[in-house]
């Protein structure tokens, strides 16, 4: 009896649920794009890549979760090699169909970045997906150029004079001073996404925002403001001279599928 009864459950379900195919499960690895916004043209800028961990029991690991862990072992150069195979593989599926990327901001982690094969992976990628060097970025973080201070400083110099162009992030919530930044010549300075909220509330943040924007102007660099979730974390930004902007307001990360 208990059979036949889940025969007629079964039959009577709309046609459109009982042919619905399961959702499919995210991969072990993959990357995930969130833009870059210029809110001064109001236009795309680029994009920035972030590897993701999906774990059965554990959900999504986000770097911030994974990287102090992978950082322990040689994983994190693993992950690395991985994330600029899948990043140019991206960037050549999107090319064939017809758009192009201008700019790709690539974290990657200080330890990869000095090895000696880290810019012959790089380039290879790099021509496989026919990019020009001045539309990728290398993002290093603040706290990695303190702990590999005495290797990182050569390793950024092959990077610029391959032509690549170099980020650091977590600009303003680290121990990395003036000075360091003034030697590293980096491209881009991305400030912390705590620094949106505080740039609201307190005038001390907007001093000392202040004063890396005046830094930047000193070394050709350009500003991007993380965290940015409102109107007024985007005006609060403009009024200290940075334009290009990550964050909710703008966009959420997003699989290669969603984005295009």
């Amino acid at each position: 009896m208990s059979e036949d009864v889940k025969t007629t459950e079964t039959q009577e379900l709309p046609a459109s649920v009982a042919s619905r195919k399961k959702p499919k499960a995210p991969p072990p690895i993959e990357l995930v794009y969130r833009q870059v916004y210029d809110s001064i043209d109001a236009s795309l800028y680029g994009f920035e890549a972030q590897t993701r961990i999906n774990d059965k029991k554990l959900g999504t690991l986000t770097p911030d979760l994974f990287v102090p862990i992978a950082e322990r072992s040689n994983q994190i150069v693993e992950l690395g090699k991985w994330s600029f195979v899948e990043m140019s593989d991206m960037i050549r599926r999107q090319t064939e169909k017809g758009r192009t990327i201008t700019h790709m901001f690539m974290p990657v982690s200080a330890k990869y970045a000095c090895k000696s094969y880290f810019l012959s992976n790089l380039t290879r990628q790099m021509e496989k997906a026919s990019m020009t060097p001045s539309s990728v970025c290398v993002v290093l973080r603040s706290q990695d150029l303190i702990d590999h201070a005495d290797s990182i400083k050569s390793a950024i110099d092959a990077i610029h004079g391959a032509g690549i162009e170099i980020a650091i992030s977590g600009v303003g919530a680290e121990g990395l001073s003036l000075m360091q930044l003034s030697e590293l010549h980096p491209d881009y300075l991305i400030f912390d996404p705590a620094f949106a909220d505080l740039l609201l509330a307190d005038e001390r943040t907007k001093d000392i925002a202040n004063t890396f924007s005046e830094l930047a102007t000193k070394l050709g660099a350009q500003l991007i403001a993380q965290g940015v979730d409102s109107k007024e974390h985007t005006a609060a930004f403009q009024s200290i001279g940075c334009s290009l902007m990550q964050g909710t307001f703008f966009g959420m990360y997003e699989r290669e599928a969603q984005m295009f």
